[in-house]
């Protein structure tokens, strides 16, 4: 009975195949009531499991519970003895003589378990991870990180189908999490898994030469403070001394990645879950360098925005194995159905990433190391699987500017003592005044602009780029002179060589569909996409003729006075429709 509760889904949509859901679901719901910690609503539903089945439920009480007489392992006992009370264990009780079935409470008890966990792997993902990795009969597997234990259920339910048997190992320091793994692997009554509470960088499990594995899964914590690794810190040590251009500023994602590779037996592969910005941010390039080097990296799969319910970073799937001379990425951050709270990446799309990996396609390209170690070694998918555009008559972006600055730093409170309620002779431009490729007519005003803030000025036909957010806001400073406009810090003020480009045109381009996918391909960062100035000087612009470029730049102001035009229009005809009975209120309203 217990095994039929884990197949390859693992989640609620199994579930939904008993008929007894409705009945799981209220007990679920009711013990949850009870407990201000979800977790120990579990908890709970798990002892009225084994209670059901070793003892008579209607007389078990809350000293028997205490007194240990389930014979639980440590780990229960503690935890149960700690958040328990007399108080709240009554009405768990007076739930359990209610319904009285232990089939129900496993049931319950996974009901309880998943949806709870903040820090948890997407079904998806695991998924995906147990498909790229194959597993074979006989094989060690091991989650580092493993949380409850999902990928691991999930991975032995689907290899039972396929007629396969491996070792299941499952590594967690958080306390609650493994007890809620160890319920899990009671409830479904499988020796094929076993847990460890631990920290994932021990030296015994570095150190023991037989604790190689075949597959590796990770969905370690992201941006950890390498003070909170613990034993972490050593094993920091341990990769310094291989690579000495690696310090205590690399980010923990790649060393939980050098303890996977670690891990690995010779023809093994691993998978790891990282955030965007340690592939390819500057601090850390020389582990990245080292990955690359010694042919550690396989696979590097950009995944979706928003499928984590507790965080909005962007995150890559990586997939390490030894000697590897090309990587193969995957740019599959489209590749979704938007959901109210998390993105979802259904069945179809999982079965169009594995094919990506295994060949070459729209959304994948394979990458020599070489072009690799010319692109700084960034390992951002994006980069190298968006088409390359050629121009005619191309030339860097940095070619054609005068001159290229952020705006000003300034503080909240500064530029709170710095605002006027008076029209004045200075003015303040932020991201939120440029719409639609127009800057507001009606600027904030300032007081004035302090001596240290004025290289920050705007002049007229100035370019304006926002240095954050894609798609990027672009405009040309058209204003009166005589103003003096000071630029926010979240924007890039370009003067332009004008005996080479007319501003207008450089707008119209950067606007287009081919300057979105070069501003795009350029972009980086983990939350937000943001440009550095070093990527925007290296972005290509075809550069035709002043004359040619003056024909399209009197397009797009053609264009441009349209749509005002259009918009003054809609702004009166909105002003109509909300006088419409003002204008007829005198036949109404007595005298």
């Amino acid at each position: 009975m217990q095994n039929q509760l884990y197949t390859f889904d693992t989640n609620l949509d199994d579930i939904m195949k008993f008929d007894n859901l409705m009945i799981s679901n209220t007990i679920t719901k009711e013990i949850k009531n009870i407990f201000n910690d979800n977790t120990t609503g579990s908890v709970a539903l798990f002892l009225l499991y084994l209670i059901s089945i070793k003892h008579n439920i209607n007389t078990f009480t809350y000293d028997d519970l205490v007194s240990n007489k389930l014979n639980l392992e440590e780990c229960y006992y503690l935890y149960v003895k700690q958040y328990i009370t007399k108080s709240n264990w009554e009405k768990v009780c007076e739930i359990a003589v209610k319904y009285n079935n232990p089939y129900l409470f496993a049931c319950a008890s996974y009901l309880a378990d998943e949806p709870n966990v903040d820090y948890i792997t997407p079904s998806a993902l695991n998924k995906l991870a147990i498909k790229l990795l194959k597993i074979k009969n006989s094989e060690k597997i091991a989650d580092l990180c493993c949380g409850s234990g999902s990928f691991l259920f999930m991975a032995q339910a689907f290899n039972q189908q396929q007629n396969i048997k491996a070792k299941y190992c499952g590594y967690e320091i958080n306390s609650e999490l493994y007890t809620l793994s160890k319920i899990r692997k009671d409830i479904a009554n499988t020796k094929e898994i076993e847990f460890k509470q631990l920290n994932v960088f021990d030296d015994i499990l570095l150190s023991d030469k037989k604790n190689k594995f075949d597959k590796i899964f990770s969905n370690y914590p992201f941006g950890l403070n390498l003070r909170n690794l613990g034993i972490g810190v050593e094993y920091l040590k341990k990769i310094e001394k291989i690579n000495p251009n690696i310090t205590k500023l690399t980010s923990s994602d790649w060393l939980f990645n050098s303890l996977i590779c670690d891990l690995l037996t010779d023809e093994g592969k691993g998978i790891g879950i990282m955030t965007n910005g340690s592939t390819w941010n500057s601090l850390d390039k020389p582990i990245r360098q080292y990955f690359i080097e010694n042919g550690l990296i396989e696979c590097v799969i950009a995944l979706p925005e928003r499928i984590f319910n507790f965080t909005p970073i962007q995150t890559s799937l990586i997939v390490f194995s030894k000697g590897n001379k090309k990587v193969r990425f995957i740019d599959a951050t489209k590749l979704y159905t938007p959901g109210r709270r998390t993105n979802e990446i259904p069945d179809v799309f999982i079965d169009g990433i594995v094919e990506a990996v295994e060949n070459d396609n729209n959304i994948s390209k394979t990458v020599t190391c070489e072009e690799i170690a010319e692109n700084d070694f960034m390992l951002n998918a994006i980069r190298y699987v968006e088409q390359k555009i050629t121009f005619k008559n191309a030339v860097t972006f940095g070619e054609i500017v005068k001159n290229i600055t952020r705006g000003a730093p300034c503080k909240a409170e500064e530029l709170d003592k710095m605002s006027s309620n008076e029209v004045t002779g200075y003015q303040y431009l932020m991201l939120s005044n440029i719409k639609n490729g127009i800057i507001d007519k009606d600027l904030p005003y300032l007081k004035d602009i302090p001596a240290q803030y004025q290289r920050y000025c705007i002049n007229h036909e100035n370019l304006i780029i926002s240095k954050n957010g894609i798609p990027y806001k672009t405009a040309v400073v058209d204003f009166n002179e005589d103003t003096d406009i000071l630029a926010n810090g979240n924007l890039y003020i370009i003067e332009l060589d004008r005996t080479r480009a007319n501003p207008y045109y450089i707008k119209a381009f950067l606007d287009s569909q081919f300057g979105y996918s070069l501003l795009k391909r350029a972009s980086v960062g983990a939350a937000i996409l943001n440009l550095s100035l070093d990527a925007l000087k290296n972005i290509q612009i075809p550069l035709p003729s002043l004359d040619e470029q003056n024909k399209i730049a009197n397009e797009y102001l053609s264009a441009r006075d349209e749509y005002l035009v259009n918009q003054l229009k809609l702004e009166k005809s909105l002003d109509k429709l909300s006088h419409v009975f003002d204008d007829n209120a005198k036949e109404f309203i007595d005298a």
